[in-house]
This record gives C-alpha cells, structure tokens and sequence, in this order.
C-alpha cells in the first residue's frame, strides 16, 4: 500500500503543476530500472490468471511484492519530478500510473484497498 501511496502523490504533485497524465506518453525505457518495472507490469494477466487457475492468491501477493520492489528501485533512482525532459517526464509518469492502477486492481482481486495518502 505504501508504494501506491508514493505513487499517488508523485502523480498529484504533477497535476497539481499544471500537467495532464497521459498513457499514451509512454515511451522505451531508458535504463535497466524502468525496463525492469516494466517487464514486471507487464506479467500482469499471467499472474492473475495463473492466481486463478490455481486458486493460490499468493500468487499475487508474490507479484505484488515484486512490482513493488522494482518500483522502489526504479524511484530511487530516477529523478522523476526533476526531469527537465518534458516527454521522458510524461513517459515516466504514465508508467507510474500503469503501475499504480495494476498496483490497485491486484489489492481489489484481495478484498482491500489503498489510502490517498499516509
């Protein structure tokens, strides 16, 4: 829930500045930190059906967990906010929101959800 939460305020704070969220800005990674948050997004329906097929909501737990962690990596180190790359920054916020929405949707599938904020 915490990484969510980080999510949502990178993203409020970019609103708040005036900017639009686009999920179509999205564009190649531009090192191994975003690529491998995206690879892990992107093992998504895999997960939730393998979780399904096999009744085994650890599974997506498991998945959770690992999102998570490239997240946290891809955060601190990217510079996010701080980018002066208009269209790396849109990029950059749209896959937070990619992963902040899959984020969500897997704690739904559990039964509970994340707060706004901390």
């Amino acid at each position: 829930m915490y990484t969510i939460v980080r999510i949502k305020s990178v993203i409020r704070k970019y609103v708040e500045g005036g900017n639009v969220v686009d999920p179509a800005a999205l564009m190649a990674p531009c090192d191994d930190y975003e690529k491998n948050l995206m690879l892990e997004i992107s093992k998504f329906n895999e997960v939730m059906e393998n979780a399904f097929d096999e009744l085994a909501p650890h599974k997506i737990c498991a998945f959770i967990y690992a999102v998570s962690n490239a997240f946290n990596s891809f955060y601190h180190e990217t510079r996010i906010l701080g980018q002066e790359d208009k269209k790396r920054l849109s990029s950059q916020i749209a896959l937070l929101d990619i992963t902040k929405r899959v984020l969500e949707k897997c704690i739904d599938v559990l039964g509970f959800s994340a707060p706004d904020a901390m």
